[in-house]
């Protein structure tokens, strides 16, 4: 009993870890996504 709910502990950690690490790629991408589309906009407004 004791060491499925470690078991279980540990599953939901990594699962925490991972989605933590892809909001935070998310986050990053989606900024540097809007970055580019932005710079593009003012070399062709230029």
């Amino acid at each position: 009993m004791k060491t499925k709910k470690a078991d279980l502990s540990m599953k939901t950690i990594i699962v925490i870890i991972i989605v933590l690490l892809f909001f935070i790629w998310a986050v990053f991408w989606y900024s540097g996504l809007r970055e580019s589309i932005i710079s593009i906009l003012n070399t062709y407004l230029k």
